[in-house]
């Protein structure tokens, strides 16, 4: 849309200098290209308001929060503006599409990134870096039906915006790096990340001919924080990585449909900064290895001058993280019964409550196989080596119950509440078998996305050549 508060084209105040031989006296503050509002689109008589942009102003020229006080001031109650046209309709065969709809304006963006290190001495390095990140809106943010404009006088619903930005990410980082030993370092960094023209549902208020839902680049956020890490190479048989991260992440939205439970209560497009969904304090991973050599390099045990774990090793991988955030809830909701509305009151403040802590442990174990192929009489050049390599990967291994999603009453992720809910007794009393309702409501309920995945286990083999 040219105008996304219209459908059809508005006069401008530049344009509007007289209403019914009247002369019209605009105010100092009202620029000539503010769109006008009147008290009657089909047969105006007087000047109620003016919008530049999604601002609103009265006919005095004094700017306003809403527009819908312009609305109230019309005739009809509704949004009156000055058309061009007032009989124009996008349903006529003489509509001329150039005057409510234009080409996408390509959006051209400089994404640099700048690293920067030096060394403060032959043991400790200084380093930095600047990024620029954009990415493309979802397809499925931008593709518009074209009929939710010819119907848009018929309460249009949801429409995509194909005018949506790209979102960008802006990172800053700053960090020390010291040697400790030959083969091992620490680094310390802070990070601070910016999330700009983030896209969120919003609703187009005062619009002309209908209020509408769609997306814009309305939200915004933050992450920062700080990670030290530790790395130490190959140190007889061990290695190690390890590395923790206190981070904080909030913003107006956790992805773009955050509002939508405020815009269909009709609520107005409110920003409130809170955590965000991924809002994750701490972080810890390690990996540790223990393999062997081979050859000249193997310090492990041998059977007849035989290596038997040359090229063998056993890694570990601990993750753990502190939960993320959800927004309790005050009241009871059924989630396992169908046709049942019931609207759910929140507890607290956005995001203000948190998941138990997270931990998953793995394990990896393998053994390497070189092998020669080819005749013995061959040169060596035209023989071929081959790697064969066969491991056990154990996936969760205490097969840790990780809950990734809870019912916002209980906080818990096997009961949302309602079994032991004094209000639903007679419910449950007037089931034809009571108990069979609860044994089937609570295996509802208890819903395995609910939880991360249990212990798996992999027997495999690589072949490289």
């Amino acid at each position: 849309l040219i105008d996304p508060y219209s459908l059809y084209p508005i006069k401008t105040a530049g344009e509007v200098t007289s209403i019914n031989g009247n002369a019209v006296t605009r105010p100092a503050d009202i620029g000539s290209n503010y769109a006008v509002y009147v008290d009657n689109s089909a047969a105006p008589t007087q000047i109620v308001g003016y919008r530049n942009g999604a601002t609103w102003f009265d006919k005095y020229g004094n700017e306003l929060a809403t527009g819908a006080s312009v609305a109230r001031a019309s005739n009809t109650g509704t949004i009156q503006p000055a058309l061009r046209n007032a009989n124009e309709n996008i349903q006529n065969s003489n509509f001329d599409p150039n005057q409510t709809f234009q080409q996408y304006k390509p959006t051209i963006i400089v994404m640099p990134r700048l690293q920067f290190s030096f060394n403060l001495t032959d043991k400790a390095l200084f380093y930095a870096h600047y990024d620029i990140l954009a990415q493309r809106p979802n397809a499925q943010q931008v593709a518009v039906d074209p009929t939710q404009y010819y119907f848009f006088a018929n309460s249009p619903g949801v429409i995509n915006n194909p005018a949506l930005q790209p979102s960008r990410t802006v990172d800053y980082e700053l960090g020390f790096k010291q040697k400790v030993s030959n083969t091992s370092a620490i680094s310390i960094s802070a990070f601070y990340r910016e999330f700009r023209d983030q896209i969120q549902v919003t609703k187009i208020t005062n619009s002309y001919p209908n209020d509408y839902t769609t997306y814009g680049n309305i939200d915004f956020g933050t992450s920062k924080g700080f990670t030290l890490d530790f790395d130490m190479r190959r140190t007889g048989n061990f290695s190690l990585k390890a590395n923790y991260t206190m981070a904080f992440a909030d913003g107006t939205g956790s992805d773009p449909t955050t509002q939508l439970s405020l815009i269909n209560a009709l609520s107005p497009n409110l920003r409130t900064i809170s955590p965000l969904n991924y809002d994750s304090r701490h972080l810890i991973n390690v990996n540790l290895t223990y393999s062997y050599g081979s050859g000249k390099d193997y310090n492990g045990p041998t059977i007849k001058n035989v290596q038997i774990l040359s090229d063998a090793g056993i890694s570990f991988q601990l993750t753990t993280r502190s939960g993320t955030p959800y927004t309790a809830q005050a009241n009871v909701t059924p989630n396992a019964l169908q046709n049942t509305a019931t609207r759910a009151v929140g507890l607290g403040s956005i995001n203000g409550s948190r998941l138990p802590w997270y931990f998953r442990l793995n394990m990896r174990v393998w053994k390497n196989f070189d092998f020669t192929v080819g005749k013995k009489k061959e040169k060596a050049e035209d023989r071929r080596n081959v790697g064969f390599q066969i491991y056990l990967q154990i996936q969760n291994l205490i097969n840790t119950e990780n809950v990734l999603t809870v019912y916002r009453y209980t906080g818990t992720a096997n009961s949302d509440g309602y079994l032991n809910d004094p209000g639903s007794l007679s419910t449950i009393q007037s089931a034809l078998n009571p108990k069979a309702f609860k044994d089937q409501y609570a295996v509802y309920i208890n819903n395995p996305s609910n939880y991360a995945l249990p212990r798996r286990i992999y027997l495999g083999a690589v072949l490289t050549f």
